[in-house]
């Protein structure tokens, strides 16, 4: 298990521990913006087996067509407001 606090962190980390999943927060420090998203679709380019969860507590339809575009399984957007129910 490891923890990260920004995209780069978080692609530092898969690369130094190898998981077989990552769960990221869609907005990330520095900018909060897309940076988890953009993340999870460079960890998936580097590792194409790694399973990938993407939480966020925006309905922002483009971050989930950003990460879902190409069709490859092993991929999740969550909202989190549905997490907890």
């Amino acid at each position: 298990v490891a923890t990260a606090d920004t995209a780069d962190a978080v692609l530092a980390a898969i690369d130094a521990h190898e998981p077989d999943v990552a769960i990221l927060d869609v907005r990330m420090p520095p900018t909060h913006t897309d940076e988890g998203v953009r993340a999870a679709v460079e960890a998936r380019r580097r590792r194409p087996g790694l399973a990938v969860l993407v939480l966020s507590a925006y309905v922002e339809q483009s971050f989930a067509t950003d990460l879902l575009t190409g069709g490859v399984g092993g991929l999740g957007y969550l909202l989190k407001e549905r997490v907890g129910r």
